[in-house]
């Protein structure tokens, strides 16, 4: 009883692992790409390193991201709202890693 009760648990954890690590190589495959695009865009380019605020704004931005996913997480708050955070977060390191 007790090693069907272990496979069950093993079998979901691995479902659940699988997805996180589906949403972390989402989420990293978004940071490359707006990356490659921003760093292509002269605009993005003087907007976050030309001015001060531009790369000031977009660490606060990442930053209160952090703190409301990490938020979302102990509340228990809906999947949508975290992986829409989560994209957000994504974009916004693609920017300031360009």
């Amino acid at each position: 009883m007790q090693n069907q009760r272990r496979e069950v648990a093993t079998e979901g954890m691995s479902r659940f692992f699988a997805t996180v690590y589906g949403y972390m190589t989402l989420g990293l495959a978004l940071s490359g790409v707006t990356a490659f695009y921003a760093s292509q865009s002269p605009i993005i380019m003087r907007f976050v390193y030309g001015s001060p605020f531009g790369l000031i704004a977009l660490v606060v931005l990442e930053l209160f991201l952090v703190f409301k996913l990490a938020s979302n997480g102990k509340k228990l708050r809906s999947v949508g709202s975290s992986i829409v955070g989560f994209t957000a977060f994504s974009i916004v390191n693609g920017v300031l890693l360009s």
